[in-house]
């Protein structure tokens, strides 16, 4: 968080979590102080209880916070980075607790209750315990519930970007695995993709859109939406008048190439560094 960070620019969203447990912090303490203070009018004054002045008072004294708690957890929670330095929180707390402040000061000067000496003496030790009790909430409600989510993601995700080395395939009855690095081709056969690897052949129940997926990018083009081929094994290609043309592979198959999928075949022929040039008819 840089030196500006200061003047807080962060917008506020009610569906946040952070905006969510701090209104719901709110509303505990607000409940628990206009109770304490009603149960302290009849017991201890033992006056009649009331109600509509106990809230009033209540938010005159804290309603500030109902708008500076959301604040201080969406600032904090996306400056996770920084909550390392203490000069964060001392920044934070030069901000948001001085503003709190004008809410009584304001009441105060209008009601002619107070003078502003005596409300800013008692009020700001006041909202700077406030603050550090915040900051307490949100480190355990709100940090550690992201720290463990993030933790519980970190496998899945690495799990997820880790390319696959073979791919599961069968031939006639048997099945077997055979690496990827073996590919030559591959090809829609219905419901199946039919795999060729060093020369021999192999179905595998998948999509060809699933297929692309896990062949390394970088090695394998699509050249058909019906076939996919590894870069090194392209002899030549031949291009027709319409555009479409035929892929020569090194073990002799011949593909169909749809004009579509030109461009990105050239690209990545081009990419490949082939010794062989392109020779279109």
């Amino acid at each position: 968080m840089s030196s500006r960070s200061a003047a807080i620019h962060l917008p506020i969203v009610a569906s946040s979590p952070e905006v969510r447990v701090a209104l719901l912090t709110w509303i505990v303490y607000f409940s628990c102080m206009c109770a304490y203070c009603l149960v302290h009018q009849a017991v201890v004054q033992e006056i009649t209880p009331d109600l509509l002045r106990t809230a009033a008072i209540a938010l005159r004294e804290w309603g500030a916070w109902l708008i500076t708690g959301p604040i201080l957890f969406t600032t904090l929670s996306r400056h996770p980075g920084d909550l390392r330095k203490p000069q964060v929180y001392l920044r934070l707390a030069s901000v948001l607790v001085p503003a709190s402040l004008l809410v009584p000061l304001l009441v105060d000067s209008l009601t002619r209750t107070r003078a502003p000496a005596s409300t800013i003496a008692i009020f700001l030790p006041r909202y700077a315990a406030a603050f550090v009790v915040l900051c307490l909430i949100w480190h355990v409600f709100l940090r550690k519930a992201d720290s463990a989510e993030q933790r519980a993601e970190r496998p899945a995700t690495a799990a997820a970007t880790e390319a696959p080395q073979t791919l599961l395939v069968s031939r006639g009855a048997d099945e077997c695995l055979i690496q990827i690095d073996t590919v030559q081709y591959v090809s829609a056969a219905g419901n199946y993709v039919e795999i060729c690897a060093d020369g021999q052949l192999y179905l595998m129940r998948a999509t060809m859109k699933r297929l692309e997926a896990l062949l390394p990018p970088s090695q394998f083009v699509r050249i058909h939406r019906s076939h996919i081929v590894r870069v090194q094994e392209i002899e030549r290609i031949r291009i027709h008048r319409s555009g479409h043309g035929a892929v020569h592979l090194r073990c002799g198959k011949v593909l169909p190439m749809s004009k579509r999928y030109k461009a990105q075949l050239r690209h990545e022929r081009t990419a490949a560094r082939s010794p062989q040039p392109l020779n279109p008819a």
